[in-house]
């Protein structure tokens, strides 16, 4: 081990306690299949993506289970969004920030400490946030007249502040932001970065990647980035470990996540994307709030469909929220669903769960 490697030691040791107090006040994390769970070397951990708190609880549950304070030997690195690696990420990513916070938050900058941390950018090379393609050209580049007029500037340099980080931190693509130059850059840091990973890769280095991109926007489990088979191909992972995080809002109090880990497999030698999107969907535990919103919407009893559920994921090896193993937990978890559904819960809240559920299952 390298000295500059002890010296990174305690900063991701930081991480790791400081995020999982954060992940277990804010949620109720229970944790299925990860039991002795290790980083071993040539394992590329694949993890759905169902909401931007993903990160903070896979943190935790990979902390629990590998205990890597008493190996020093385990290790992991993580693969993330690389607009986190931008400055400005504070102030234009969350929703509903005041504009006066946006414009404190916006000269933070984090990423030149992210890599102490083993933490790697990774993005498209066919999208970006706004502030990302600003930011790569020259501050005197004109901008498109559309862009132009919605940012109130004139030149690239001008829009970059932190009274516009919630325009910023729009999605654009060749399309909407038709400057050549800004994608031929985007194209060189991404090859880099998957360049990076798969050195890491073939150095045996486990891995974390969420294959999906970013969370799924209505509930489904997918689609795989078509990067996932290259990345594998490339950098030839000896297995996958797949992990899930299933989430219930039909709870009082504190939200619900489910951690669910199957066992590894070895990548195939054909469709990796199918794969992996197949395994991420036999990995998603069953949790009862998924179950009740999917009975409501085929209009299935509902203590019937969690009887059924529960049965199911038994002959499919799927992990099942651990209130439900038992009669008197099944009732008191239906008792509490329907209560907060009758409380009010939003349609489209409903409309998410019950597609979660039968995405889970597709083949």
């Amino acid at each position: 081990m390298t000295a500059e490697a002890r010296a990174k030691h305690p900063l991701w040791h930081a991480v790791g306690l400081g995020t999982t107090p954060y992940a277990r006040l804010a949620f109720r994390i229970e944790i299925h299949g990860a039991e002795g769970f290790r980083f071993e070397p040539g394992t590329l951990i694949v993890v759905t993506h169902r909401a931007e708190t993903d990160a903070p609880i896979l943190i935790a549950a990979l902390y629990a289970s590998a205990r890597p304070w008493a190996d020093r030997a385990q290790r992991l690195h993580f693969a993330a969004r690389d607009d986190l690696f931008e400055r400005g990420f504070f102030a234009g990513f969350p929703a509903r920030l005041p504009d006066w916070a946006r414009r404190v938050l916006y000269p933070v900058a984090i990423g030149r400490f992210l890599p102490m941390t083993r933490v790697h950018p990774v993005g498209s090379a066919r999208r970006m946030k706004l502030a990302q393609a600003l930011a790569r050209l020259e501050a005197s580049e004109p901008l498109p007249p559309e862009w132009a007029e919605r940012l109130g500037a004139r030149t690239a340099g001008e829009a970059l502040r932190g009274d516009r980080a919630a325009l910023l931190w729009e999605d654009v693509d060749p399309r909407t932001f038709p400057v050549e130059v800004a994608w031929e850059r985007r194209a060189a840091e991404t090859r880099s970065q998957v360049e990076t990973l798969v050195a890491l890769l073939r150095a045996r280095e486990p891995l974390v990647v969420f294959p999906e991109g970013r969370p799924s926007p209505d509930g489904a489990v997918g689609p795989v980035q078509r990067g996932v088979g290259l990345l594998v191909r490339l950098g030839r992972p000896e297995r996958l470990s797949p992990w899930a995080i299933g989430y219930d809002p039909l709870v009082r109090g504190r939200l619900r996540a489910v951690v669910s880990v199957r066992p590894s497999v070895e990548p195939s030698a054909r469709d990796v994307e199918a794969q992996v999107l197949s395994e991420l969907r036999r990995a998603l535990p069953v949790t009862c709030g998924t179950v009740v919103a999917h009975a409501l919407r085929t209009g299935e009893e509902p203590a019937a469909a969690v009887e059924r559920a529960v049965e199911e994921a038994g002959a499919e090896g799927r992990h099942v929220e651990r209130s439900l193993r038992t009669a008197e937990g099944r009732r008191r978890r239906l008792a509490e669903c329907l209560d907060v559904i009758a409380g009010g819960v939003s349609p489209r809240l409903l409309a998410r769960l019950a597609r979660e559920y039968e995405s889970a299952r597709e083949r």
